[in-house]
C-alpha cells in the first residue's frame, strides 16, 4: 500500500503548521480539555487531533484529510514566510500595512482553517442526533459554499479590524478571534 493509499487515523482539526507557531523549542503546546478540566503540554503532532474526525460514509477515505493536507502544503510556507518577515522587521519599527494585502489574499484559507477547528466541529455537532456525520456535513457546507466563504472574506476585509495582543516582549497573548466569535455567535451566520 502506497503512502497516499494509507488511512490517516489521527486527523488534526488544528493544522500542525499553525500549531508550530505557538510551540516551544521542544515542539510542545498547551492543550486544555474543558470537560475534564485538564491542562497538559503535548507535542503538537499528538494534540488537537481526533481519530477519523473527517471521515464520512459519502466521501472516499481520507478525502478531507488529503484536501486539507494539500492546502497546508501550499499555504503553510506562505504563512511562515509572512510571520518570519513580520518578526524580523518588527525590530526596525515596520509599517504593517504592507502585510494587509497578503493576509487578505490568504483569508479564504484562514477561513478554511477556522471552519475545521475543534471549536466549530463541536459547534456543528451540538444538539445533533448524529454528531459524527453532521459535523462533517456542516463543515463541508461552510467550506464548499463559495458564495458564503468569499462573502464572509469580503465582509471581514471591508469592515473588520483585527487585533493581536502581545506582551512587552512581543510574545503572543491573545487574538480577537475568540472575542469576535463570541460576539458574532456562529449560530447567527450571515450571508453577503
Amino acid at each position: 500500500m502506497s503512502k497516499s493509499d494509507q488511512i490517516t487515523r489521527n486527523q488534526h482539526y488544528v493544522s500542525r503548521g499553525i500549531q508550530k507557531q505557538f510551540a516551544d523549542t521542544k515542539k510542545k503546546v498547551y492543550e486544555l480539555f474543558i470537560e475534564k478540566d485538564n491542562l497538559s503540554k503535548k507535542n503538537y503532532d499528538k494534540t488537537m487531533a481526533q481519530n477519523f474526525v473527517y471521515e464520512h460514509p459519502k466521501l472516499s477515505t481520507n478525502y478531507l484529510e488529503k484536501l486539507f493536507s494539500d492546502i497546508e502544503d501550499v499555504y503553510i510556507p506562505k504563512i511562515d514566510s509572512c510571520i518570519a518577515k513580520i518578526e524580523k522587521e518588527n525590530l526596525s519599527g515596520i509599517n504593517y500595512s504592507q502585510f494587509i494585502l497578503r493576509v487578505k489574499e490568504m483569508l479564504p484559507i484562514f477561513m478554511i482553517f477556522y471552519f475545521r477547528s475543534g471549536a466549530l466541529l463541536y459547534e456543528y455537532s451540538f444538539s445533533s442526533e448524529n454528531p459524527k456525520l453532521d459535523r462533517v456535513e456542516r463543515m463541508i457546507l461552510n467550506i464548499f459554499d463559495g458564495r458564503y466563504l468569499w462573502g464572509l472574506c469580503e465582509t471581514i476585509s471591508q469592515f473588520y479590524e483585527s487585533s493581536v495582543i502581545v506582551d512587552e516582549k512581543e510574545r503572543f497573548l491573545l487574538s480577537d478571534q475568540y472575542i469576535s466569535t463570541v460576539a458574532l455567535s456562529y449560530k447567527n451566520k450571515f450571508r453577503c
